[in-house]
Order: structure tokens, then C-alpha cells, then sequence
């Protein structure tokens, strides 16, 4: 170095090798880029042809939410493959041809799922595809987060830690191992008669006090259930599994707070049809999620809904006593349609409650507590769901940032809200660090 400055080590020959995600060759370039316009094309052409029954609805605006979902899952891959690309490191080598099938599965689990799936049953390959993507997704962040222990340690070339942390090893082989481990995990998390035959879900029983509530009516059970996403990897057998648990508690009121479907289309109408043996003292109720609009047919799920006898609560109230169930149409809806009679609107639900009425709010997302703290609504309690308490981890560490309230009994001031984990789960069959419930709220 010029003016006398002196390494205080000697670089060897491995230290000298590019880290992982380092320059690389044009041709290795162009391949990448090759490789990620092949899977646009090949992904936005699923969307176009069988994102719905009609092909050109995909272009509009309600389906956005849609393509960004494939995009982001199309640039994970992308970088992906760019961190694992076969190259000189040995790991690198053996890490891309293990992930290049769980690669093809992602990319195959939304037409699979539209194309070779519908109606009652799981299809066992469709389920395999929404597993790799769970792998996938797993894998992406802990390769990313292994990629950046290994810049952060870079300083260290030279010495024995820095060149572990920048061998093909510690970037691509390790981060493998761990998610293959995780989605294991999850899999075994997860209560579906396609993974677990005879496994019923976990019931989280939770008493709520509501000073207003009639004593006549102290103990009432309302039966809390959210976010089945009946689609291509939850079928009838999932779906009558959940109503022979809901029979056996005995709720007074079986509340569904929406989520009920998972893909576009109608094709999985008839795994709801258990939905119609579902047995409630004094009432069966219903709310939209932003999944039934992410289907763009929400009126014939809400349609399917009522056949199975629940009232949908569209923006309306049902007293029951001196019990008030509000429940609002999801906040989604306003971006997600045109139609007025399906947007959100808060104060027309609970227009139909006395003052003197208990209120029990049904809301899929907890974000409409936020609504009724900040205007000061007649609201005792707000039960909600759509978190998924993160699903799975990391996802899990995410849910906590952005909701403020994202699972499990919170109070601000005199409003209560609870939020349930939900009964199933949404795309990949996994849960780590978090349980599917079905929640039995006793009102004392």
C-alpha cells in the first residue's frame, strides 16, 4: 500500500474468492436474466388464464393485490437462484440441484392448485407444490439473513470465522438444512385431514367480562371462528372435521369472521357445504374477510354462506336479548369492488343498537378496532381474526410490527378486542410457533 500501510494478515487463496452474490460472469448474468423473464412470462400467463373464469377480470384493478403476490413470489425465486447458482463452491453446487425442484413446485402451485384441484378433496400433488413454497419461502430468509452475517463478518477474511462465514457452506447448505427442519416443523403443526388424519383442532377457551351484558345472559358461549381458507390444500373432510369439534362445544352463537375462501373462482364452493350441520343455540352469524373479494365472486360465497344457514351480518346487527352482534363487510372490499352494498361501513352496523345493549363487534381484521377506538363507537368488544398470529415463523416476528393487535385478548380502555390465531391456515399447510384454534369466548 502507498505510504507504507500494512495488512495485518496475509490474504489466502479462499479469502481471495468472490462471497457469494460477488461479481459474476456475463454469461452466469445473462442466465439469470434469461431465467427471470422465463418465469414472468410463465406467471403472468397463469394469472391471465386461470386467475378467474374470465380471464380479461384479471386486468383489473381488483386483481392487482393478486399480481403483486406473484411478483414478489417471482423475484424471492429469482434472487434465490442468483445467491445458489452453481458455481465454483462445491455446497453452492449440491444446495441448486436439491432447491431446483422445491423452485418448480412454487412456481407450479397456483395453476396447479386452480387447474388440478376443486370441489371436496385435496389433490396430494397440489399439496406437495403448496409445501414447496413454504420451503421456498423459508429457505429465502435464511439465506438471506445467512448472506448478511456474512458481509457484516467480511472484515474477518483471513482469519478462520471469516472464511467459514463466507463459504457456500455457512451461505447455502446451512439456511437448507434449517428450513427443511423448519417446514418439517410446520407440517407437524398443522391439524388437516391431508397431513394429520384424526387430529382435531385446538380449542383455546377465554372468558370476556361485559359489565352491560344482562345477567340473564352471563355465560353465554360464542363459538369464534375465522380464516378456514377452503381452497386447494383445505377440502370437506377439513371443513366437516371443524363442524363435528363446533357440535361438540355446545356454542349458544357460532361466529364466522370471514376467510371462508382462498383462490379465485368458485370451484371450491362445494367443500363448504358441511358449513349447512353446524348446530348454535340462539344464532349462527358471518362477516367477509378480504379473501371471499380476492375470490371476485364474494357474492356467491356470501350467497353459500346463508344456504348453510348463517345470517350475514353485511354492515347490520342482530340483538339478541341485551346482546348487540354487529358485523361489518371487510375493509378490503372498498378497494376491491364497486358495489356499495359490500364496502365497509361502521356506523351503519351498529346503528341497530340500543345504548343500553352489550355490543360485540365482528370484524375480519383487527384494524377496524382502530375504527371504533378513534370515533369513540358503542362497542364492548371486537372480535376479529386474519393474522394468523404469523402463521409460521419468520412471519411470526412480522405479524407483531404491523398489527397492533395481532393475536390474543388486548384492552384500551373500556374496548376489548380479542384475536384468534384462525381455525386453518393460508397457502402452505405449515405452523410454527403459532396453532390453529377454534376459540370459545364465554361473555361473564
Amino acid at each position: 500500500f502507498r505510504g507504507g500501510m500494512k495488512l495485518p494478515w496475509r490474504p489466502s487463496e479462499a479469502a481471495c474468492q468472490l462471497p457469494i452474490g460477488g461479481i459474476r460472469s456475463p454469461s452466469t448474468t445473462r442466465y439469470s436474466v434469461v431465467f427471470l423473464a422465463i418465469l414472468a412470462v410463465y406467471n403472468v400467463a397463469a394469472w391471465l388464464l386461470f386467475g378467474s373464469q374470465y380471464p380479461w377480470r384479471a386486468l383489473s384493478a381488483r386483481a392487482n393485490v393478486l399480481f403483486v403476490s406473484e411478483l414478489g413470489e417471482l423475484l424471492a425465486i429469482w434472487l434465490l437462484w442468483r445467491w445458489v447458482h452453481p458455481g465454483r463452491d462445491i455446497w453452492e453446487r449440491i444446495v441448486g440441484i436439491l432447491m431446483t425442484p422445491v423452485y418448480l413446485g412454487t412456481v407450479l402451485a397456483l395453476p396447479a392448485g386452480l387447474l388440478l384441484s376443486g370441489g371436496a378433496q385435496v389433490n396430494p400433488l397440489v399439496l406437495a407444490c403448496y409445501i414447496c413454497g413454504g420451503q421456498c419461502l423459508q429457505f429465502a430468509f435464511y439465506a438471506l439473513l445467512a448472506h448478511c452475517l456474512s458481509m457484516c463478518y467480511r472484515f474477518l477474511i483471513g482469519t478462520r470465522l471469516g472464511l467459514m462465514l463466507n463459504k457456500g457452506f455457512f451461505c447455502a447448505a446451512l439456511p437448507l438444512a434449517v428450513s427443511v427442519a423448519m417446514t418439517t416443523a410446520g407440517l407437524s403443526g398443522v391439524s388437516s385431514s391431508a397431513l394429520s388424519a384424526g387430529r382435531g383442532i385446538p380449542v383455546r377457551r377465554i372468558d370476556i367480562e361485559l359489565p352491560r351484558l344482562p345477567s340473564s345472559m352471563r355465560g353465554l358461549q360464542v363459538a369464534l371462528v375465522s380464516d378456514l381458507h377452503i381452497g386447494p390444500t383445505v377440502g370437506e373432510p377439513d371443513v366437516a372435521g371443524l363442524v363435528t369439534q363446533l357440535n361438540a362445544l355446545k356454542p349458544d352463537v357460532v361466529a364466522l369472521v370471514g376467510d371462508l375462501a382462498d383462490t379465485p373462482g368458485t370451484q371450491f364452493l362445494s367443500a363448504a357445504a358441511p358449513l349447512a350441520n353446524v348446530q348454535a343455540r340462539l344464532a349462527k352469524v358471518y362477516v367477509t374477510g378480504n379473501h371471499e373479494y380476492l375470490t371476485m365472486r364474494p357474492q356467491a360465497w356470501i350467497r353459500a354462506v346463508a344456504a348453510a344457514g348463517f345470517q350475514p351480518l353485511a354492515n347490520q346487527a342482530r340483538r339478541i336479548g341485551g346482546l348487540c352482534l354487529a358485523g361489518v363487510n371487510d375493509q378490503f372490499a372498498d378497494v376491491a369492488t364497486d358495489s356499495a352494498e359490500l364496502h365497509y361501513n361502521l356506523s351503519a352496523a351498529l346503528s341497530a343498537c340500543r345504548p343500553s345493549d352489550a355490543v360485540v363487534l365482528l370484524a375480519h381484521q383487527p384494524s377496524v378496532a382502530k375504527d371504533a377506538i378513534s370515533s369513540g363507537a358503542n362497542v364492548d368488544l371486537i372480535l376479529s381474526g386474519h393474522t394468523h398470529a404469523g402463521q409460521f415463523f419468520p412471519l411470526t416476528i412480522l405479524a407483531k410490527l404491523v398489527f397492533p393487535f395481532n393475536y390474543g385478548y388486548y384492552r384500551v380502555g373500556r374496548y376489548q378486542i380479542f384475536v384468534t390465531s384462525g381455525a386453518m391456515y393460508y397457502g402452505p399447510p405449515l405452523r410454527t410457533l403459532t396453532q390453529q384454534e377454534i376459540a370459545l369466548v364465554r361473555l361473564v
